[in-house]
């Protein structure tokens, strides 16, 4: 019997998306890199920590919580540093640009 993932570093998980980047927009696009954490619970804790809804949030499905996964989010109305003050176990946030459209599946 053959075990191919093993821990999470096993099964990498990044997402390619078409958005046009700008200098500004409504939209904050970041990379959350994550692991031992799935989308939504990783995206309930910043919008708790940011004091704000959690349907700012949008993201391009859902990813693993046992892989080590790079996904794209936008959310509408942060500042990066406001997010970037944020630091969590396990979980990389880099900012990529803002724009005007949302992330969408």
């Amino acid at each position: 019997m053959f075990v191919i993932k093993q821990i999470s570093e096993d099964f990498y998980v990044e997402e390619m998306p078409k958005l046009e980047i700008k200098k500004n927009g409504p939209y904050l696009y970041f990379i959350l890199e994550k692991k031992n954490l799935n989308t939504m619970d990783a995206t309930k804790i910043l919008s708790k920590r940011l004091k704000i809804d959690i349907k700012r949030f949008n993201v391009a499905g859902l990813k693993d919580k046992h892989a080590w996964t790079k996904q794209y989010v936008s959310v509408n109305g942060i500042s990066w540093d406001r997010i970037n003050k944020i630091k969590m176990n396990n979980v990389n946030l880099r900012f990529f640009g803002y724009g005007n459209d949302r992330i969408r599946l």
